[in-house]
């Protein structure tokens, strides 16, 4: 059976990272001549080490650029027999969320055991109304806390928005909250009473670490900023799509108390007016430059900076430097991914899976593409939601 893949006609051929192919095994050789389904350059070689997440994980992006082939099929050498069922559990409930929820697993995907060192992965032949995400780099806040959110809720999303433009979450949440230093965090009621603070679908708490003794004062610095925009990033794309936005704050420290749910410390951290104004800036340069976002009918002149807020909350008067720092988030009728973009793979036609820039991420959602030359596109002439 000829292949239709030019390495078998002699051509120099990509080995992508983490791909091994099995040495000196005749079925690997008889996969890598006959086989004319879209495939990788080399087959994958399973074997013990520390090496085996880094082969699934370059399996599940190969899956993924075939997926957004429309078909085709992966071959596994694996060294150890013992390893077969290491590998079914790595790899199924991760497969299961490359396709969207309405399609069985079975529909897409065909594994075959050809023998108790190989193992055929293929991807059916079958037209999917949907871009294949590996990550969509963008959270949903629940109960139990953030999760990842499912293709239809991605896509709905996308297609029409969440819900308008709320008020800052700032002049909803904070203000019922009292900060005081070494003392339970309380939050006054609508009858004016104080109850606990405890989290939420729209609040959280985080603490900061102790400085230690032995670091300088500029590196200690530049880790909190790196800390609140870590922590912060997911929160942002959860919160933007509650109709309520929600709040995260720093300089809180949880108390476990056994049996009962732990209660939440004032410790706040010591930010000069120079400081606040740093972290300010940061978290506003990096939500314009490590964040991507899909909006929906937002006010002419919107810009992402619009939907977050940064404020310092006084912790005590005696120590002016002393706040709580929080991060607060409008509702947003729209999406917003950090890491600038989602994670998808294509397969190249050299065999390589290679990632899927925003651009074309979004023209598989059969969006509107930023208009050449533009940072962004007008909000009020566009008829789709823009690109940010």
């Amino acid at each position: 059976m000829a292949s239709k893949y030019p390495q078998d006609a002699g051509q120099d051929q990509a080995n992508p990272q983490g791909q091994q192919r099995g040495k000196e095994c005749q079925t690997c050789d008889t996969y890598q001549r006959d086989v004319t389904l879209p495939r990788l350059s080399t087959p994958l070689q399973l074997k013990k080490g520390p090496d085996k997440d880094k082969i699934i994980s370059t399996f599940l992006n190969a899956m993924n650029a075939l997926l957004n082939k429309g078909e085709g099929c992966v071959f596994f050498h694996i060294d150890d027999p013992n390893l077969v069922g290491f590998f079914d559990e790595a790899v199924d409930d991760k497969l299961k969320l490359l396709i969207p929820n309405d399609f069985l697993f079975h529909q897409v995907f065909e594994r075959t055991h050809i023998d108790k060192n190989h193992v055929v992965f293929r991807v059916r032949s079958t037209k999917r109304p949907f871009i294949s995400t590996l990550s969509f780099n963008s959270k949903v806040s629940l109960d139990r806390g953030l999760d990842d959110p499912t293709h239809a809720q991605m896509r709905r999303w996308i297609e029409e928005g969440s819900l308008s433009l709320q008020t800052s979450v700032q002049n909803t949440i904070a203000s019922k909250l009292t900060f005081k230093k070494g003392k339970e965090v309380m939050v006054r009621n609508d009858g004016g009473s104080e109850v606990p603070f405890q989290e939420s679908v729209e609040m959280q708490a985080k603490q900061f670490e102790p400085k230690p003794e032995t670091m300088l004062e500029t590196d200690w610095f530049m880790n909190v900023k790196e800390f609140l925009w870590a922590k912060s990033r997911p929160y942002i794309t959860a919160f933007s799509k509650l109709q309520t936005g929600g709040s995260v704050f720093f300089g809180l420290r949880e108390e476990k108390l056994e049996g009962v749910t732990g209660k939440f410390v004032c410790d706040g951290i010591k930010l000069s007016e120079n400081k606040r104004a740093d972290v300010d800036k940061t978290i506003r340069n990096k939500i314009k430059t490590e964040m991507a976002w899909l909006i929906h009918d937002c006010p002419k002149g919107w810009n992402p900076e619009h939907a977050v807020s940064v404020v310092f909350h006084a912790v005590t008067a005696n120590e002016p430097d002393l706040c709580v720092v929080e991060i607060a988030v409008k509702s947003v009728r729209g999406v917003s991914f950090y890491d600038k973009q989602p994670v998808a793979y294509k397969l190249t036609s050299r065999g390589s899976p290679q990632p899927v820039t925003f651009e074309e991420w979004a023209k598989r959602q059969e969006l509107p593409l930023p208009v050449p030359g533009t940072e962004r596109v007008d909000l009020i002439e566009a008829q789709n939601p823009p690109l940010y």
